[in-house]
């Protein structure tokens, strides 16, 4: 398996760095974001648009 790099966010005008470095996200992150979004989604769906922010 490869290890990604971290992120660094960069001023697209002048090419300077903004920002604090991110660590890159594991797969194994990635798939626990995912199973908890999968998961949400049945009552997220059934949620009133009312109480859902713009």
């Amino acid at each position: 398996m490869t290890t990604l790099p971290p992120v660094q966010g960069y001023a697209p005008r002048t090419g300077t760095q903004v920002g604090p470095v991110v660590p890159a996200t594991t797969p194994e992150q990635l798939d626990a974001v995912c199973s908890a979004l999968a998961e949400a989604a049945p009552a997220w769906a059934h949620t009133p648009r009312a109480c859902v922010r713009r």
